[in-house]
């Protein structure tokens, strides 16, 4: 019983954590794709300017490639050309 006391502190700190954590790499992807730096995302960590995170991840892709690679809209747009003969 003793040994069970020991983890009654940190899990109620700990798991309130755990869901955040995959949104981190998530929001530097996204970053990457308005073509900004992955170090705005300590900023959506600060009070009242988390605002300005969110602004930045809604705000549209840079048009074309940048220094992350190239646009995921180019990518969708480009439609195959048709298979003949299958």
């Amino acid at each position: 019983m003793l040994e069970l006391a020991r983890f009654a502190v940190p899990l109620p700190v700990l798991l309130p954590v755990l869901p955040v954590l995959p949104v981190l790499p998530v929001t530097g992807r996204r970053l990457h794709d308005t073509g900004r730096s992955r170090w705005w995302v300590p900023v959506g960590r600060v009070p009242f300017l988390d605002v300005v995170l969110l602004v930045l991840t809604l705000l549209g892709s840079a048009p074309g490639p940048n220094r992350w690679g190239p646009s995921p809209k180019a990518r969708a747009t480009r439609v195959p050309p048709p298979v003949r003969g299958a």
